[in-house]
């Protein structure tokens, strides 16, 4: 396997050709989110390049079982309702691939009782949609840096 990323041809960034020099040694992560809520996965998108992570766009439970076997992501930024599942979907898929991958939900209707029991499953953090400046880019901060990538 190559150091260098595939992403699809929904995110803004590109992939470097498997032959290309790996830009001084940076290699760019990448983040995917999933979600279906137009103005949250912009804003989302926008914040995670920010953060200097290149996005795969997913608006399904199954696109990620998929993605998440073909793609080694840094995070998975969820929307808590999605079409064909929830983040109780996400996290059970997070966890049976064995990857070591911060989840942060997203929710318009955010509420204790759901960060609860997010959290308990397993979730790093639940964010209440819209985001409050600097709060999403605090929280993937803190979850790049409690889950460092494996360098297997």
């Amino acid at each position: 396997m190559s150091g260098f990323i595939r992403v699809s041809s929904k995110s803004r960034f590109h992939g470097y050709p498997e032959d290309a020099p790996s830009m001084s040694g940076i290699n760019i992560q990448t983040a995917m989110l999933l979600g279906v809520d137009p103005e949250a996965c912009e804003v989302g998108t926008e914040l995670l390049g920010r953060c200097g992570l290149a996005t795969m766009r997913l608006s399904t439970v199954a696109e990620l079982r998929k993605g998440i076997s073909e793609q080694e992501a840094c995070l998975v930024l969820c929307e808590e309702v999605l079409p064909d599942g929830d983040f109780r979907d996400v996290l059970k898929v997070v966890h049976d691939s064995k990857a070591s991958v911060p989840v942060i939900l997203f929710s318009r209707l955010a509420d204790w009782d759901e960060y609860l029991a997010a959290v308990k499953l397993g979730a790093h953090d639940l964010l209440r949609f819209p985001f409050r400046t600097g709060e999403l880019q605090s929280v993937i901060d803190r979850a790049l840096a409690s889950h460092p990538l494996s360098t297997s």
